[in-house]
């Protein structure tokens, strides 16, 4: 008990963007309901290991059609001034589940700058919508 106690502290941040996401969706856009309770959310399992974590991102999606799979990474938890919320990197995460987005990514773009690349862009947009209440559901 002791240790999901501190398990469940250590992570409170995904926790809680995940519950304010989840009610969102209910409200504003439940035909992405489905979609959400089956994207797997997991956390880097190197997160400890300052050699080994994961230090490029907040967060890394493999799109899959049937259940896309995002990894939380170091920086997800240890924001710096000025960087998104918590609720901002998970919508942006939620947005490459979508094939929409999925097919705006092209070979290499992973090596270059977030800014330019055009599914990251998208990414972005679609999680801003959908805080602001503007975001297409259907897509």
């Amino acid at each position: 008990m002791k240790f999901r106690m501190q398990y469940t502290k250590k992570y409170e941040d995904l926790f809680n963007a995940n519950d304010s996401m989840r009610q969102a969706i209910i409200k504003n856009c439940p035909s992405l309901l489905k979609s959400f309770d089956e994207w797997v959310i997991f956390v880097d399992p190197n997160i400890n290991d300052p050699l080994r974590r994961s230090k490029s991102s907040w967060g890394s999606t493999r799109f899959s059609e049937n259940r896309s799979r995002t990894q939380i990474n170091y920086a997800f938890f240890n924001r710096q001034h000025g960087d998104p919320s918590h609720a901002d990197i998970l919508a942006h995460e939620f947005r490459h589940t979508m094939k929409v987005n999925f097919q705006m990514f092209r070979p290499g773009d992973e090596f270059r700058d977030p800014k330019v690349v055009p599914g990251e862009i998208d990414a972005n947009k679609w999680a801003q919508d959908f805080w602001s209440n503007k975001c297409d559901c259907r897509n």
